[in-house]
């Protein structure tokens, strides 16, 4: 007997899984996010290729706290906001907390 392979399905997994959906941010959350950058940073031109275009993320990012000796995540994290340069994709990060953008 042949073993056959099930195509993958995104939609499968995400029936799956008892994790909350994320919450897309939304205008004002966003232009909330571009008002604090802009008031907190002294240059907003991109470490790496110097061009001034970022684009913000759909959504917070979480970036979790290291446990030492160990492979698994610790338990606290950390939401963040993202911002993408537009021109070479490098990544900026700020704590979504002092935005406002957390419970």
């Amino acid at each position: 007997m042949q073993h056959m392979q099930r195509p993958f399905n995104p939609q499968h997994m995400r029936q799956q899984s008892a994790q909350p959906e994320a919450r897309r941010l939304t205008a004002e959350d966003k232009q909330k996010i571009g008002d604090w950058v802009a008031s907190k940073c002294t240059s907003h031109d991109c470490p790496v290729c110097g061009q001034n275009t970022w684009a913000i993320g759909d959504y917070l990012i979480q970036n979790g706290s290291y446990v030492a000796g160990s492979s698994k995540p610790g338990r606290a994290s950390y939401p963040a906001a993202m911002l993408m340069c537009s021109n070479c994709a490098y990544l900026r990060t700020f704590m979504a907390a002092p935005m406002g953008l957390t419970d």
